[in-house]
């Protein structure tokens, strides 16, 4: 059985060296300005390394859903995941507020390094 949490999670599985895969979901809510980053703190004590990242993102009603990251053909607009340091990024290059008030989650693994 798969298991989301807001907090650090095993897996159960193994990555190719051997090490845990833990599991963290981050909720967020996209801000009120275009262009402006939305920051999460991971809150990830100690060093790892990422295994993936993925997310969603949706209106309030959930009536419009992307996945994360997400490239929309149609308009050119992205929205783009990194992850620097003790933070996790969300941008946006949309114009004209297309995901103001949009809420969503990321959902980090990764392994535990020394």
């Amino acid at each position: 059985m798969v298991t989301y949490s807001t907090s650090e999670t095993s897996t159960g599985n193994r990555w190719i060296n051997g090490h845990t895969i833990y599991r963290k979901v981050l909720p967020f809510a996209v801000g009120p300005e275009d262009g402006t980053p939305t920051i999460m703190l991971h809150g990830i004590v100690g060093g790892f390394k990422l295994v993936q990242m993925y997310g969603a993102i949706y209106t309030p009603d959930g009536f419009v859903q992307f996945p994360l990251p997400f490239i929309n053909y149609l308009n050119f607009s992205s929205i783009q995941l990194e992850l620097i340091g003790a933070e996790v990024i969300l941008r946006t290059d949309a114009v004209g507020g297309q995901y103001i008030d949009y809420q969503g989650h990321v959902v980090l693994e990764y392994v535990k390094v020394s």
